[in-house]
């Protein structure tokens, strides 16, 4: 039986070395050659570093992080230093025959991140941009990437600092200042969108679609519409307060409930309900790039602020999953509870806050560790969920007992409790205006939207002739 154990464990180790390799990747890419230790000692001195994940410090403190070619071998590669970027006696970068470059870390107030990239030639950049962190890489603590070295990420937990954006989007209540303005609210019972003028807070238009239009998401003047029943994607320009004239069909039997963007608005990701897929989608063309599977029955989708990471619910198995944009792969699921409705995250892209309406908690996930941080206990069928601007208050709408609740999400301590009134009975998606200053409010069961003022704490009617379900805030340009 020992016997058999022990070939077992060979087996699968040996699986792991394979599945590595066919990454491109180099397996437990740690340990040094001694031709590469000998020249970074060379350069460095004896006291230098190597440690376990093949990064190197010097005795100074600086800190140097190894990028590798697809199936670079570090324990038996016999290479010579080939360049040091800028110079010998200030070295930012360093080149060894075959493509492994070890770049450095620099720190400012407490912040890690590598040196520049414009700090290095053109043809030393192309070749950074080729190369892959070790995929046990250890990453030092605060630290993050810019945007143009985003191609070395693989599977590490590494934070990418937002690239400016082209076109500014809008997802998950958050609100982004481009366009005509106003607010748009999805009736999947009536098949309508519904546009309510952000000035007069009254019903201004309603697009009919045929169709079960659900989740939505803003990239520049173009918000995008999944629905459900027709397996398409509707677009109704913003500023002309009109349907595009192209929409973009997805596969039969898809049923997509929602989508959303990158910062950038260069990908689309919609949550295929039906096929258990998630599509990743050229906005510019409308072609789907990839398709990622993802357990059953995905629903709401949320991009982390920063574009690393699409969240996705998962209702009938309660679960969240995570989408590296990366790579557009599956990183794991986690158990959030019972019926999850919708997600949130907060600006700094950390925590992700996910209602559970059957298990009345929100539950709060670290996004880069995708582990469960803990737990806020809520009223009755808890479903939409608001951020602030500075990630320090969380709404959260209790259907069952028609209330919004407002938490600190330091303490996690209620600070207050609004009633609603019938009016805007059973509260489903909701979204903060602008200024923080008011809430607004759908509704499950009544054709009438709320908005709340957290001043006052009155709560304004607004009839829109339909039963809604999702909302998105579209400030003026």
């Amino acid at each position: 039986m020992a016997q058999i154990n022990l070939a077992a464990k060979t087996f699968l180790l040996s699986l792991t070395l394979l599945a590595l390799f066919a990454q491109g990747l180099p397996a437990f890419a740690t340990k040094l050659s001694p031709a590469i230790t000998r020249e970074l000692k060379l350069l460095f001195g004896d006291t230098v570093k190597i440690r376990l994940d093949g990064s190197v410090e010097t005795k100074s403190g600086d800190l140097y992080l190894p990028v590798f070619p697809g199936g670079f071998n570090t324990k038996t590669a016999a290479l010579k230093l080939l360049q040091i970027a800028p110079s010998k006696a200030q070295p930012e970068a360093i080149v060894f025959e075959g493509g492994l470059c070890f770049i450095k870390v620099v720190r400012k107030a407490g912040h890690g991140g590598l040196v520049p990239l414009s700090s290095f030639d053109d043809k030393l950049k192309k070749l950074i941009l080729t190369l892959k962190f070790a995929p046990d890489l250890i990453v030092p603590e605060n630290f993050s990437l810019a945007s143009q070295y985003k191609p070395l990420v693989t599977d590490q937990a590494i934070t990418i600092e937002a690239e400016k954006a082209h076109s500014e989007h809008n997802s998950a209540g958050r609100v982004h200042h481009k366009s005509t303005g106003g607010v748009y609210i999805t009736s999947s019972a009536s098949g309508s969108i519904i546009l309510v003028d952000n000035k007069s807070l009254k019903k201004a238009i309603e697009f009919p679609t045929e169709g079960t239009p659900l989740g939505m998401t803003l990239v520049g003047e173009k918000l995008y519409i999944a629905d459900q029943s027709k397996s398409r994607l509707l677009i109704i320009d913003t500023a002309a307060r009109e349907f595009m004239s192209h929409q973009i069909d997805l596969g039969p039997g898809s049923a997509p409930k929602a989508v959303a963007a990158l910062p950038n608005g260069h990908l689309l990701y919609v949550s295929e309900s039906g096929q258990g897929l998630i599509d990743c989608i050229e906005t510019e063309t409308g072609k789907v790039l990839v398709r990622t599977k993802v357990p059953p029955g995905p629903s709401r989708l949320a991009m982390t602020p920063n574009g690393n990471h699409l969240l996705v619910l998962n209702a009938p198995t309660g679960q969240v999953s995570f989408i590296s944009t990366m790579n557009q792969r599956l990183l794991g699921s986690l158990n959030v509870g019972t019926a999850p409705q919708f997600v949130v995250i907060s600006p700094d892209s950390r925590l992700a806050y996910i209602s559970c309406k059957s298990s009345n908690h929100v539950t709060i996930v670290d996004v880069v560790k995708r582990l469960p941080v803990g737990q806020i206990k809520c009223g009755n069928g808890p479903t939409g969920l608001a951020v602030n601007h500075d990630g320090s208050r969380l709404f959260v709408a209790c259907a069952k007992d028609n209330t919004i609740e407002e938490f600190d999400t330091t303490s996690r301590n209620k600070v207050k409790d609004f009633k609603l009134p019938l009016d805007v009975d059973f509260p489903g998606g909701i979204a903060l205006e602008p200024s923080g200053k008011k809430l607004i409010i759908t509704s499950a069961a009544t054709d009438t939207i709320g908005v709340l003022e957290f001043e006052s704490e009155k709560v304004s009617l607004v009839s829109i002739g339909r039963k809604s379900n999702d909302i998105i805030y579209v400030s003026a340009h």
